[in-house]
């Protein structure tokens, strides 16, 4: 069994860094990228979903795990989204922008 993965954002880190990752292990498998690098996804990873959005990412019930790369000012709504759909996320530093934020989704 692998983990379905969900990957916000495909610029140098989800890329050069998350991708690879999740490519090089077999116990997991990306299933949605949301990006508008679309031949570039694709390129990398034909089997996922390509999506324009986080909530396409979110409504999926084969997404275990949820990696976030966006802008730092998108991380906590958008953590704070997919902790509310049951998802388990990894964001990048800054975890952030914010001690209340940062409070609010440990809470959550």
């Amino acid at each position: 069994m692998s983990i379905g993965v969900g990957l916000v954002g495909y610029g140098a880190s989800g890329s050069v860094f998350h991708g690879p990752l999740i490519k090089a292990h077999d116990g997991f498998e990306m299933r949605a990228v949301v990006t508008s690098q679309f031949s570039q996804v694709n390129s990398h990873f034909p089997e996922a979903a390509l999506a324009e959005n986080m909530e396409q990412v979110l409504n999926r019930k084969d997404i275990d795990l949820i990696i976030i790369t966006a802008p730092n000012t998108l991380h906590f709504p958008f953590a704070r989204q997919a902790l509310a759909a049951g998802k388990h996320v990894v964001l990048e530093k800054p975890f952030v922008n914010n001690v209340r934020e940062g409070r609010e989704l440990i809470a959550l």
